[in-house]
């Protein structure tokens, strides 16, 4: 399996203080054949120094940056298109790996021959880094494994996962990250993918350490994310409805992930007027049902397991 090459790509803007740790979990991998690609997106601090003084050290780490600052999508792009690996995978700048990610998800995409690998993962404090919950783990059983559609990936809204890729598959598709959306633009390739017909595997073994940053795009403005992430369902619904995979199941999926989405939208909103209220217009009262039901039912809704 070490002859079998994994390219690591993480897009990386104004993260000077967590770059560290994500590219050091990426050279820490068992599996012995990796390179790391960081692209910076035109950070405004020493994000790009970090890099290379990463690359100078060890001959795994490439270093590029992009022209303009274009958000991560553009940035993702950049890293698939000069990756020379068989296998891809995506890493955000404040997050980190487990040191036998890479073996573990390579090593369930060989043995079942699927094109696509998705693995359930930790929230963990930004700071010190301790585990707080884990997201996908009630899914199943500990360690279990299933195979997974579309349907399945949409419903329980899988677009925050950072799945191992088959390159050659990925580019046989022509399918690419968005530049056009900065929220929302995996959730949207990942079903592409999965529509296109990219077989998929689920492991539920948490190898993927995700903080949520504050100051990450998906925390720092929440309710434009979220409106984001009401457009992406929407491309995605069109996209069913003139296409052969235009069936129910598909249809209710992206209606029930849609309705969870709105309930979010507006939790987001009334946290906004809370904070702001002077700055912002107090949400309608009529939304407070959508509210209740988020609160009540955020974790179940988000597969999300307190420890």
């Amino acid at each position: 399996m070490s002859s079998t090459k994994v390219s690591i790509i993480i897009a990386a803007y104004n993260v000077q203080n967590t770059l560290p740790r994500a590219i050091e979990s990426s050279l820490s991998q068992t599996h012995d054949n990796t390179e790391i690609i960081v692209v910076d997106d035109c950070s405004t601090d020493n994000t790009l120094s970090v890099a290379n003084a990463y690359a100078s050290k060890d001959k795994r780490v490439h270093v590029l940056q992009t022209n303009v600052n274009s958000g991560p999508g553009a940035a993702r792009n950049q890293g698939i298109n000069s990756a020379s690996g068989q296998w891809l995978t995506m890493l955000d700048a404040d997050d980190w790996i487990a040191p036998d990610r890479i073996a573990t998800l390579l090593y369930v995409a060989q043995a079942h021959s699927v094109d696509m690998v998705i693995d359930s993962y930790w929230l963990a404090d930004e700071k010190t880094g301790q585990c707080y919950a884990a997201r996908f783990s009630q899914l199943c059983s500990a360690y279990t494994q299933f195979n997974m559609d579309a349907e399945y990936f949409i419903r329980h809204g899988m677009g925050a996962t950072k799945p191992l890729l088959n390159a050659s598959v990925v580019r046989d598709h022509g399918l690419m990250f968005s530049e056009n959306i900065r929220f929302g633009e995996d959730m949207l390739l990942y079903s592409q993918l999965l529509l296109a017909g990219m077989t998929c595997r689920f492991i539920n073994k948490p190898t993927y350490f995700r903080t949520e940053a504050r100051t990450s795009l998906s925390r720092y403005d929440r309710v434009t994310f979220l409106s984001e992430l009401l457009h992406v369902l929407t491309l995605i619904a069109e996209q069913i409805s003139t296409s052969k995979h235009g069936d129910t199941g598909l249809s209710n999926a992206i209606a029930y992930r849609q309705k969870i989405t709105e309930d979010a939208l507006v939790s987001a909103q009334w946290k906004v007027w809370l904070l702001r209220h002077k700055q912002k217009a107090k949400p309608s009262f009529l939304s407070l049902p959508k509210l209740i039901r988020h609160l009540w039912h955020r974790n179940v809704r988000y597969s999300i397991n307190p420890l």
